[in-house]
């Protein structure tokens, strides 16, 4: 298995990184990983992260994200609403994005939403999939 993986790599997502990526992996990915990013970035960066993906994944790779998001504009528990107040007043570009915005921008890129996972310390793992034959 170890050498189906590739190493990490570090991006700047708010910049166009799909071309450094493809140079590593000129057949493109079967998954991307993203983890804890978006709340504690510009909504530059969750677009960034998007737009490449659209780009590097192979047709059916999964962009797989894992963090706090609202869903339907609705952001629970209590304790997650204290956290978006804390991350918007370290910067006022950041905070837990609704999932329905995600969505919306990965659309854009060929991904659509196909499973939401609810996970501890009131998290999710949302799994995006390329759509087939899109470039």
């Amino acid at each position: 298995v170890a050498n189906l993986v590739q190493q990490p790599i570090t991006i700047d997502a708010s910049s166009d990184w799909a071309g450094r990526a493809l140079s590593m992996c000129k057949d493109g990915y079967h998954i991307v990983y993203s983890c804890n990013c978006i709340h504690i970035a510009p909504w530059e960066v969750a677009k960034g992260i998007l737009k490449g993906c659209g780009s590097v994944l192979r047709d059916n790779g999964l962009l797989i994200m894992y963090g706090p998001y609202a869903i339907d504009g609705k952001l629970e528990p209590e304790s997650n609403r204290r956290f978006d107040r804390y991350l918007r007043a370290q910067n006022e570009k950041w905070g837990v994005r609704d999932l329905r915005d995600v969505e919306k921008e990965a659309n854009a890129f060929s991904l659509d939403l196909v499973q939401r996972i609810a996970m501890p310390a009131n998290n999710f793992i949302v799994v995006f999939k390329k759509r087939r034959g899109a470039s």
